[in-house]
């Protein structure tokens, strides 16, 4: 079909899909159910985040939100990959002593001797993939990822198969297929299929051609639910494969480039002529006129009339209603695409509230879109969550940072630490401190980019806010405060031209004590200890008396 791209609707709406949905990676947020596991699920989450990362998360689920544009869902695979290898076996040779002479003679030279391989971990820790549309089956008895099983469609070498140390594939399977050619060379196509079961879940992977189950085995992961996680725009009940918003639009693009065909065709074809007649020029006249070199003055033969020796003739203007046509047409895939939706044509003699419907109507079907990408990742993140509660036990090194929660060793709020984990300062794992309550949530203010100059003004909003009187001991009469340094940054930050705001704003400097110089409220001089309830006054004569009132608990302060 011919393809009108320069009024086509289809491809501006992809390319702004991702930045209009998906530009960055959102954060996971911590929803601890009990006050004592505020400072776990920090570290938990923290760790979450930086697995999400690590895992090219932000690539993957694009290739999914893209495919569920496309074909009416999108796939990621997801789950804890931990791979295992062997050193190379080593070649030693025997002592120059006797016994190695003895073994030399006996075998006609200097015996080699090989030191067995040993075993290790060379990778550890999640994975997430995106699938193909094209590579993955679901039950088709149920709707989608409500069924029994899933089935991904897997093509691997030979010589894949036999490195993946995963599949029981024995020297008969090896020859069926290799048949005198590389390993490297030869591709089969596995099957592996997922199948809830009552007592679990199994995983079964057949080869083409094969008739031994290449793998079958109960699945080692805690709880319920697949590794693929689906992500659909389009629920349709009792269905399993819904439509994508791009087959519904292209109906009515297809229909809008075959009326902009028979334009181009009409506007190809019209013609504006004149018809002369034969009888009242000479043929020299004929010649000019053919060579359009006649100038204002024509002559006609002697006899002839000059009226009607000459008529214009001009083709059918193409109809209004074609026209007309096309801009339904048009705005009808806008309002499909939801992602340029609905907007009204400025040019149209359209009132204000009509435009504000219009953009209203955008909004809400962005935001749908978005609350479908956020339940899902949301499932993503409990399955990473899970495979943390069972498998992390890697050694981790990472920083957390802006929280302001009690850490229990030390009861002091955490605003920057550095936490080790698996390692032998601080031999306890992360699965060890993963909360058992503890639910995930997605901060849905990152999915959309952010607009720098509304994003100041609320900030600048905030900073008025804040810096009220009224309100600064409102607050302190509850015992709280606003870090204004933290919101001054935060403003500083968005002006692209400062780069960093942290070299603008230093610490100040404490100021010296002299001597008969009081201490700031809520501060005692070094060494003297600040009152506490049920001590009584502090006085100068109890200090020189050794303070005997102040009671210090076991263990020391």
């Amino acid at each position: 079909r011919v393809n009108r791209m320069t009024l086509n609707r289809l491809f501006p709406a992809t390319a702004t899909l991702i930045t209009q949905l998906y530009p960055v990676n959102p954060k996971f947020v911590p929803i601890a159910k009990r006050k004592q596991d505020e400072f776990n699920a920090l570290v938990t989450t923290s760790a979450m985040n930086y697995y999400y990362d690590q895992m090219r998360a932000l690539r993957e689920n694009q290739f999914a939100i893209l495919s569920a544009w496309f074909y009416g869902f999108g796939c990621t695979k997801q789950g804890w990959r931990t791979v295992f290898k062997k050193t190379e076996k080593a070649t030693v040779s025997p002592g120059e002593g006797m016994g190695g002479k003895i073994k030399g003679f006996f075998s006609g030279g200097t015996q080699v001797e090989e030191e067995e391989s040993a075993e290790y971990i060379a990778e550890d820790g999640p994975f997430l993939n995106y699938i193909n549309n094209k590579h993955i089956y679901f039950d088709c008895d149920q709707p989608m990822d409500r069924g029994k099983y899933f089935t991904q469609w897997i093509p691997k070498t030979l010589a894949d198969i036999r490195e993946a140390g995963i599949y029981a594939a024995d020297a008969d399977f090896f020859n069926r297929f290799k048949r005198a050619k590389d390993e490297r060379e030869v591709t089969v196509d596995l099957y592996e299929q997922w199948h809830w079961c009552k007592d679990g879940m199994y995983v079964m992977v057949m080869c083409d051609g094969y008739d031994k189950p290449l793998r079958y085995d109960k699945v080692p992961y805690y709880g319920e639910g697949f590794p693929f996680k689906i992500l659909k725009f389009n629920l349709e009940p009792n269905k399993t494969y819904p439509i994508s918003n791009m087959k519904v639009a292209q109906q009515a693009q297809r229909l809008t480039d075959y009326i902009l065909t028979m334009q181009k065709d009409k506007l190809e074809k019209w013609k504006d002529l004149t018809v002369f007649s034969s009888d009242a020029f000479d043929q020299d006249t004929k010649t000019k006129i053919a060579r359009n070199l006649i100038d204002t003055n024509v002559f006609t033969k002697s006899g002839v009339s000059p009226i009607g020796a000459a008529q214009g003739v001009s083709s059918n203007p193409v109809p209004q209603d074609m026209y007309a046509l096309q801009n339904i047409l048009g705005e009808n895939v806008r309002e499909i695409l939801t992602v340029i939706g609905a907007r009204v044509n400025p040019q149209e003699d359209v009132t204000a509230t009509e435009v504000k419907t219009a953009e209203y109507g955008n909004q809400l079907r962005s935001l749908g879109l978005q609350e479908r990408i956020r339940e899902w990742m949301r499932e993503q993140g409990r399955k990473l969550l899970q495979d943390m509660k069972q498998f992390a036990t890697d050694e981790m090194v990472f920083q957390i940072t802006g929280m302001n929660v009690i850490d229990p060793k030390t009861g002091k709020k955490v605003t920057e630490e550095w936490i080790e984990l698996g390692t032998e300062r601080s031999p306890q794992v992360l699965k060890d401190i993963v909360p058992k309550e503890l639910d995930i949530d997605i901060d849905v203010t990152e999915f959309a980019r952010r607009d720098v100059a509304v994003v100041r003004k609320q900030l600048n909003d905030a900073l008025a806010l804040v810096m009220n009187p009224v309100i600064q001991q409102a607050m302190a009469a509850e015992g709280k405060k606003v870090a204004v340094s933290e919101l001054v940054k935060d403003t500083l930050d968005t002006f692209e031209a400062l780069g960093n705001a942290d070299k603008y704003i230093e610490d100040l400097p404490a100021p010296p004590m002299m001597p008969g110089m009081m201490p700031p409220p809520g501060q005692a001089p070094e060494g003297i200890p600040m009152p506490q309830p049920g001590m009584g006054e502090i006085t100068p004569e109890s200090i020189a008396q050794g303070a005997g009132a102040i009671n210090v608990p076991q263990g020391g302060v």
